[in-house]
């Protein structure tokens, strides 16, 4: 089984997510307390280290560990980031595949793809969406004329 990373423009998606993210922080640490302040400080000090560590650290690993691979008859998705979690799907078990673009991603020509079946879904974000529109194909052509035959 071969895997494939996701689409390299996925980091950048993420970390322009998380800049627009920590507007909020800065400017409630800002409104609330006077800069200078030991509380203002505080506050500021933790947050800017909890976006050094989602952006420098998190999100790169992320995308490092985040791949996909699918056969014949099997989906397989490597994710995880202190740990390296393995989800698989029987194709033949897939029962929708909704696709869907928010829009900053929609800039970059990602979206995200939700597998769902029976007891449980399985997600894959940042797909070119190309390749998600072909694995929508891939995984449910033939269904309609299999299920009417049977």
């Amino acid at each position: 089984m071969n895997f494939h990373r996701i689409d390299p423009r996925a980091l950048l998606v993420w970390r322009i997510r998380l800049c627009i993210c920590a507007l909020l922080p800065s400017f409630l640490s800002a409104l609330f307390f006077a800069p200078g302040t030991l509380v203002w400080c505080i506050l500021t000090g933790l947050w800017v280290a909890a976006f050094l560590a989602l952006f420098l650290w998190y999100y790169p690993l992320k995308y490092k560990k985040l791949s996909y691979a699918a056969s014949d008859d099997l989906l397989v998705i490597r994710c995880g980031v202190i740990y390296t979690r393995r989800k698989s799907i029987l194709i033949k078990n897939i029962q929708y595949i909704t696709i869907v673009t928010l829009p900053l991603p929609k800039l970059f020509g990602l979206c995200a793809i939700f597998f769902q079946a029976a007891g449980g879904w399985m997600y894959l974000p940042c797909v070119r969406r190309q390749d998600a529109q072909m694995m929508q194909e891939l995984f449910t052509t033939g269904r309609g004329v299999e299920e009417a035959d049977g």
